[in-house]
């Protein structure tokens, strides 16, 4: 990595550090809910995790934008978590902004307790569809290209099912 050039499309983004040393790469979020859009949080970090299948968000986030993940709105879908059992969950339209690149994706997302306290993780579904990310670990360094599955307003395509 050192020494290359990067393209137009392309922003270096630096790991975050967790506290007690622990890097992650993480991108500060904005999260916007799609049916109250004046409801939305302040940049907060929130790990890039290319195991994950969505994005799942702290439930304690919700209120902040107007969710209330205990009533009835959203949609349900079952989800089947590694070493639980299946359950159903429901997910609702939110809109993330990622002001270190500038781009918004829609997505359906899911509000969840975190055992570590985490404030989410960025996923496949909706966010990591629309972009390669590479991973410099030893150089604690992660690179965006958003060029070809964004549009040209900066809006994931296909993020947000109807």
């Amino acid at each position: 990595m050192s020494g290359d050039s990067l393209p137009p499309y392309s922003t270096p983004i630096p790991f975050t550090d967790m506290g007690r040393g622990i890097l992650r790469p993480c991108l500060y979020v904005v999260i916007e809910n799609l049916d109250q859009p004046h409801l939305r949080t302040d940049p907060i970090p929130m790990v890039v995790d290319t195991g994950a299948d969505h994005c799942i968000f702290a439930r304690e986030l919700a209120p902040e934008i107007g969710i209330n993940v205990d009533g009835d709105g959203g949609r349900l879908q079952r989800v089947f978590p590694l070493g639980g059992e299946p359950r159903l969950i429901r997910e609702y339209p939110v809109q993330i902004t990622i002001p270190q690149i500038g781009h918004r994706f829609s997505l359906w997302a899911r509000f969840d307790s975190f055992a570590n306290g985490g404030n989410g993780v960025l996923g496949y579904g909706g966010f990591l569809s629309f972009l390669d990310i590479r991973f410099f670990y030893r150089e604690r360094l992660q690179i965006l290209d958003v060029r070809s599955k964004v549009t040209g307003d900066g809006v994931g395509v296909g993020g947000f099912p109807a």
